[in-house]
């Protein structure tokens, strides 16, 4: 009788995702697989976390960060945008917000 195990070694896993790198739709897709695949996808997308600095998504931010701990983990760089300088919240205010949820030092440099 065929086995009916489709699972895929987790390094064949590690490949498609590495492969996957850059493509942020495909990698959110591919959190939804299965838990081997949801935990490559998931450390591919927070590796180089990269926000904009308009309320919804800094707020959509802190929010996956404070309900999910885990993910504060994998972050292993973070790149922040201001786009305008018209914004109603400082830098600074967003900036500490970030701090405080992933425990980075209060220090910080601030590049606009």
């Amino acid at each position: 009788m065929p086995s009916t195990d489709t699972s895929l070694p987790p390094e064949l896993v590690d490949l498609i995702i590495q492969h996957l790198s850059g493509h942020k739709d495909a990698l959110r897709s591919c959190v939804l697989v299965s838990r081997t695949w949801s935990a490559f996808s998931q450390r591919a997308l927070f590796r180089d976390a990269q926000v904009n600095l308009y309320p919804y998504k800094m707020a959509r931010l802190l929010d996956d960060l404070i309900s999910l701990p885990h993910l504060q983990t994998l972050i292993r760089g973070l790149t922040i945008q201001q786009l305008s300088t018209k914004d109603d919240i400082p830098l600074t205010t967003h900036m500490s917000c970030l701090a405080s949820v992933l425990l980075l030092p209060k220090s910080y440099e601030s590049r606009v």
